[in-house]
Parts: C-alpha cells; structure tokens; sequence
C-alpha cells in the first residue's frame, strides 16, 4: 500500500531533485494523485494468482499497488534511471520482476507462464496506437487490460459502431475486447501536467471470439484501406482497394449482406467481418 496521502507527488519531487528531467520524446507524466492510482489497482480486478505486466512504470508507485494484489509483477520501463529508482523504493518486494527497455519488446506470452494476464499503465500518448496493437497481436494470453491513456483517444476506442468517432482503433480493439470508458483524469493529476484530459479504459479479451474473420490480417489490412477514405461509401472505397468490376461488387454486397452505400463507421464488428470474407472471396 502507498505510504502516506502525498507519496506519489514527493516521489516525482524527489526525482526532480535529483536532477531527473521528465522525457518529453517518452512521455514521462506521472500520475501522483494516490486516489486514482487506488483507482486503476481496483480496476484491474486482481487475484492473488494474478500475474500482472506494468506498461511505463515510472517511479513505482502504481507497481507497488499492484504488487499488494498480485502474484507477480513485471515492472516494464524504458528509462532504466527510473527503473534503478523503483530498485530502491521497492526492495523486498520478491514479487516484482524489473523489466527495463521498450514494452513493444517485452515478452507477453513468456510472463504469461501458459495462463492469461493482467496489463496495466499509463500509456505515453505517442505510444498508444503501438501498444494497443501489439495487445491485440497478443490477445490469447490477457484476460483484461487497464490503461490511463489521452481522452480523445478513450473515446475513440470506446466509440460504438454507427458513431462519427467510430474508426480503424476502434474496430481492431472491439474484435478482440469488450471496451469500457471507466472515469476522466484531468491533468492536475500528473506531473508534469500535460496539455489534455486523460481517461481509464477496460479492456476485457473475448475468450473464445464471438465473431472471427476467416483472414484477420486480410480484415485489418481492408479497415486501414476503407478508414483512410472516411466518409466515403464503402463502395469507393473497394474500389481503390482492390481492382473489382461491378459485377464483383455486387457479388461481395450480396455474399456480405452489406449495403456498399453506407460508409465503413456505420458497419458492427459482425458486419466487417462479413464484408472482409465476401471480398477474399470474391477477389
């Protein structure tokens, strides 16, 4: 448990003291309010059979939370001053594992010992697309994931089918997970303070799929192409995907029972799954 109401702020004070300067090119704003951190632990929904891996742990003080409710965890973090910092703060902790370097190389399917997962952080803005991607790519092995990322960002990944904000992150994390926006975190909570809100997600991996793409990769591959082309029909858009004559658009709308007129936000999860297969098929 956090030591004290203000440990987290005198943690990031404590760095700056020490000459630490946050990276900008990193990411480097680190929650401090002791509420919210409580927050995201609790969100996380851990057991004490859980294994946990912390994206961008930073000081440790979210890592020293977890460790209180988990099995293990695997503290993830680039910057290896910040790693050797939370060596310190959390010594006698035998169920932490420091893990330096980039998380986009960490070992997923080897923390998960043959079992599923638990991924926790709060994910450097700039980062956030890589490293939902790779969550995906590794799906099988995490249960749930809980991540503090930009707001706008939240409400994208969170944005139902039939909606304006309903894109290509969207579909690719909803494939995999069912999508809740937890709560916002205004930026008094960080230091150094960013320049927009942030919020919590949850991301809880369907185990089995109830929908599965006959060629995912051909499924994600299509998204990209049709999303790039926002607002346009999905008509259009197959159009400069793939070289098809009218005769085989007709056969995909007919194959997908998919109106080629509505454009791609307006499609569910099934939906693209059925388009993506009739144009394999087809083309």
């Amino acid at each position: 448990m956090l030591r004290g109401k203000d440990t987290p702020a005198r943690e990031v004070r404590a760095l700056r003291e020490e000459g630490h300067v946050p990276r900008k090119s990193l990411g480097q704003n680190f929650l401090v309010d002791p509420n919210l951190l409580r927050k995201i632990a609790d969100a996380a929904e851990l057991s004490p059979a859980d294994r946990v891996v912390e994206i961008g742990s930073g000081p440790g003080t979210l890592t020293e939370l977890l460790a209180d409710r988990a099995l293990v965890v695997y503290s993830s973090e680039i910057d290896r001053g910040l790693l050797e910092r939370q060596r310190e703060r959390l010594r006698g902790r035998e169920n932490v594992i420091f893990a330096p370097g980039d998380f986009l190389e960490f070992d997923l399917a080897g923390a998960a010992a043959g079992g599923k997962m638990v991924v926790v952080g709060n994910i450097p803005y700039r980062a956030t697309a890589r490293i939902l991607e790779r969550l995906m790519v590794h799906s099988s092995c995490i249960r749930r994931a809980v991540l503090c990322v930009q707001k706008e960002v939240a409400e994208r990944i969170a944005a139902p089918p039939g909606s304006r904000s309903f894109g290509r992150i969207s579909l690719l994390v909803r494939y995999r997970a069912r999508v809740d926006l937890l709560f916002r975190v205004g930026p008094s909570a960080f230091r150094p303070r960013p320049r927009v809100e942030s919020a919590v997600i949850a991301l809880r991996f369907h185990d089995p799929l109830p929908v599965r793409a006959a060629n995912e990769k051909a499924l994600f591959d299509l998204a990209r192409a049709l999303f790039g082309g926002r607002r346009k029909m999905i008509r259009s858009g197959l159009r400069n995907y793939r070289p098809l004559s009218p005769e085989a658009l007709r056969r995909v709308e007919e194959i997908a029972r998919v109106d080629l007129r509505a454009r791609p936000e307006d499609l569910d999860v099934e939906a693209w799954c059925r388009l993506s297969d009739a144009v394999e098929a087809t083309g």
